[in-house]
């Protein structure tokens, strides 16, 4: 019901502006273009506009039309912020000064503030979000550590704990970060420091890091980075053009000018990179990579990039009649009962020659076993 009251006043607020007109991400030659009002998620709601004047109009009429339903906007829990290269130093100058209120009270212009679990700084930088990443991350990986001294424990079982226990933690919306050697280089001691205190490697033993990671049958943080930016690319590559992800895909701002100097590594050049690394072809074109991700529902681009990934490998489908399925647990036949009248089971393909291997741990004949639940297919559809 919230949501609906939130919207429904978005929407009685874009109809009603005279100044807005939102950030206008495509100028187009016959005046219509193309812009974005509002970001909205729950009760996080971000508005954004080119003009001063036409912030203050969206945050009015907003409160207006919230207070309505009762609802009222806290000056306290709210943040204004100027994108823009110099907009970090203080004191702001006159251009990057806001000067927002809500109901004439002030809204406090900050330089950096976190939305849906994301450190945004005013000037586009990351460096603060990856501050925010490894100390958290280093938090959940301390909260755990009994389980890493406890010796009693396979240290496989641990590095399938501190999989999406830490790294989901340290890698959380990084397919969007577009990332530098040396942030990259951070993300990787984190990394090595963890694995090595798992596996009980000390720095007095000289091993290096490509053996900690084959021990740990794990890859490197630039690959797995590498591979969430281009599942994102790919998902993005398949929307429809009028959606504004696809949009901003290659978008290119249309105001400004850039500074001297050599220009900040974007996304796409980062994915770019990622696309030659996961491919093998260094001279892959960006409108390429569209066309790959586009062919056959992603199939055979999904299937590229999970090559690297040892619990990502190209996937087939085998659909089977719980009739036909003879399991000896007795919990995954309850699960079977439940998936009434038929199964589709996505199996991971490693070393596969035929369809009569399944989670190729062992198999002989028709037999095969995953992770300790047997499973007997009589007969495959």
């Amino acid at each position: 019901m919230f949501n609906v009251v939130l919207n429904l006043a978005m929407s009685l607020t874009e109809s009603s502006e005279r100044i807005s007109c939102g950030a206008v991400l495509v100028c187009n030659s016959d005046g219509d273009d193309v812009t974005l009002l509002d970001t909205d998620y729950a009760d996080n709601l971000a508005i954004m506009d080119n003009l001063k004047d036409g912030l203050q109009e969206s945050t009015n009429l907003l409160s207006k039309n919230v207070a309505l339903a009762g609802l009222k906007i806290k000056s306290r829990k709210t943040d204004c912020m100027a994108i823009g290269k110099w907009t970090t130093q203080h004191p702001f100058t006159e251009a990057n000064t806001l000067d927002i209120n809500v109901e004439g009270k002030p809204i406090q212009q900050s330089t950096e503030f976190t939305y849906l679990g994301h450190k945004i700084c005013s000037d586009g930088s990351l460096d603060r979000e990856f501050d925010v990443r490894i100390r958290r991350a280093t938090g959940a990986f301390n909260q755990l550590g009994n389980i890493w001294k406890n010796r009693n424990i396979q240290a496989a079982t641990k590095i399938r704990i501190y999989k999406p226990a830490v790294l989901t933690i340290l890698l959380y919306g990084s397919e969007v970060w577009n990332t530098t050697k040396t942030q990259l280089h951070r993300f990787e001691v984190f990394h090595q420091r963890c694995l090595r205190k798992i596996f009980r490697i000390s720095w007095k033993q000289h091993i290096r890091n490509t053996d900690v990671l084959q021990r740990a049958e794990t890859q490197s943080i630039e690959i797995l980075l590498g591979h969430n930016r281009l599942q994102w690319f790919g998902h993005v590559s398949r929307m429809p053009e009028k959606r504004i992800p696809r949009m901003l895909l290659e978008w290119v701002p249309a105001h400004g000018r850039r500074s001297r100097g050599r220009p900040k590594k974007s996304w796409l050049k980062c994915v770019q990179e990622d696309a030659a690394g996961f491919t093998g072809n260094s001279d892959i074109t960006v409108e390429r990579m569209i066309e790959l991700a586009s062919e056959g529902e992603g199939m055979a681009w999904n299937a590229a990039i999970n090559e690297k990934l040892p619990w990502c490998r190209p996937l087939f489908r085998l659909k089977i009649r719980p009739t036909q399925v003879q399991v000896s647990n007795a919990h995954l036949k309850l699960f079977i009962r439940l998936l009434q009248p038929e199964i589709w089971l996505i199996l991971p393909q490693k070393r596969i020659s035929n369809l009569s291997v399944i989670f190729t741990l062992k198999h002989q004949d028709n037999q095969a076993s995953s992770h300790g639940h047997h499973l007997q297919i009589l007969n495959l559809n």
